[in-house]
């Protein structure tokens, strides 16, 4: 299980990405294909909440909240977040590390011992797909990505 601090801004952009390299004076490393399927109610409560579960290309999953808004009850703009990534499948140190940050969030493990065992306990259902390229520049003090998603635009 990984755990990560993230802040991060979204901007729509219309320049290629030669044009943004020049700009920024940066480099884009190679570029990867990356599909999202996001979690939620029927009623997308969790979105709402500024609460994002996902399954990142069916190989992990991620819980994506900002426990600050959570508590506050006011989302900031999604501007940061803290990022748990764990495997689909959950073993002991796993369930023993989600009890308290589903708890949070309003969820129950139950008895899953995945996060599709998870989704089914909770009601949860794919609600949205990503799908994209994504290109990354590596800065001492972060980076940039550029996502190309599918049907909306680059990013």
């Amino acid at each position: 299980m990984e755990i990560a601090q993230e802040f991060e801004r979204k901007f729509q952009v219309s320049l290629v990405k030669a044009e943004l390299e020049e700009l920024l004076d940066i480099t884009f490393e190679g570029a990867v294909n990356q599909v999202d399927v996001y979690y939620d109610t029927p009623n997308a409560d969790l979105f709402i909440k500024g609460i994002f579960l996902r399954v990142r290309d069916g190989k992990s999953f991620q819980i994506k909240v900002n426990f600050d808004d959570l508590a506050s009850g006011k989302s900031s703009g999604h501007v940061r977040c803290t990022e748990i990534s764990l495997p689909l499948d959950f073993g002991a140190a796993e369930i023993t590390a989600l009890q308290p940050v589903l708890s949070l969030i309003g969820l129950t493990i139950g008895n899953a011992k995945s996060c599709f065992e998870l989704f089914a306990e909770n009601g949860l259902i794919a609600s949205v797909s990503i799908d994209k390229t994504r290109a990354f520049s590596r800065q001492e003090w972060g980076g940039f990505y550029l996502d190309s998603v599918v049907g909306l635009g680059d990013f």
